[in-house]
Order: C-alpha cells, then structure tokens, then sequence
C-alpha cells in the first residue's frame, strides 16, 4: 500500500480506533494497529508469527485486527460489496 493511501485510510479509521493510555499501559497507536492488522491480512501468517514483525501478543492482537476489519466495513462502506442473501460461502 502507498503512503498517501495508509495516511488516508489511517485518518478515516483513526476516530473509530483510538485508545487513551492508562496508568497500566500504553495505548497502541492507530497507526500501529493498522500496520498489524494489514500485515496479518496480507501475509496470511498466524497471530502467534505476527506477534514478531508488530511486537503485539496474540491475544489482544487477535482483538485488534476484528476492531479494524469491524472499523474498515463502517469506514468503506461505499466501497465495499456484500451480499444480501443468506447463503453462506462455506
């Protein structure tokens, strides 16, 4: 993805995925969080492998990239197609 796209799609997201930070932890940036969760969906690695190129555990991983998939359908919504009837791909 190009630059000027990541920083387009980044600040539509940016409002729906924003986290504060607690006095426990820091918030993962929205920035962060759509470079993982493009990562995970363009290499088809698992939770566990991604977890070394992004420096995110599985599990709140696993959170993130459902958050941004949910962000991307409210977000592109225009753009994007589904299907309207009830019979299931799988």
């Amino acid at each position: 993805m190009c630059p000027p796209t990541f920083g387009e799609l980044l600040e539509l997201i940016t409002p729906l995925v924003q986290r504060e930070a607690t006095n426990m932890r820091e918030a993962i940036s929205p920035k962060h969080r759509l470079f993982a969760t493009l990562h995970f969906l363009a290499s088809g690695l698992t939770f566990e492998n991604t977890k070394f190129e992004t420096v995110i555990a599985p599990q709140p991983l696993g959170r993130i990239i459902i958050e941004m998939c949910e962000a991307f359908t409210r977000v592109l919504k225009s753009y994007i197609q589904v299907r309207r009837n009830d019979k299931r791909l799988y």
